[in-house]
């Protein structure tokens, strides 16, 4: 297992958000293996905004009742 990413700019870890360095600023190129983590990202946010549609809603029709 690999361990935490590096900055090339400064060295410091990239946890929290490995495309861009929380020292300096420099942005990092994403690889190619990161992608699909982005789009994974992407259709759990669209579900989530779907969910939020389906209560609002729900809780416009039981206000409705």
């Amino acid at each position: 297992m690999a361990g935490p990413k590096k900055c090339s700019e400064c060295g410091a870890e990239l946890r929290l958000r490995p495309h861009r360095c929380p020292l300096c600023g420099a942005e990092v190129e994403a690889p190619a293996a990161d992608v699909p983590a982005q789009k994974s990202v992407e259709r759990y946010q669209e579900g989530l905004r779907d969910l939020r549609k389906q209560l609002k809603k729900l809780r416009d029709d039981a206000e409705a009742v």
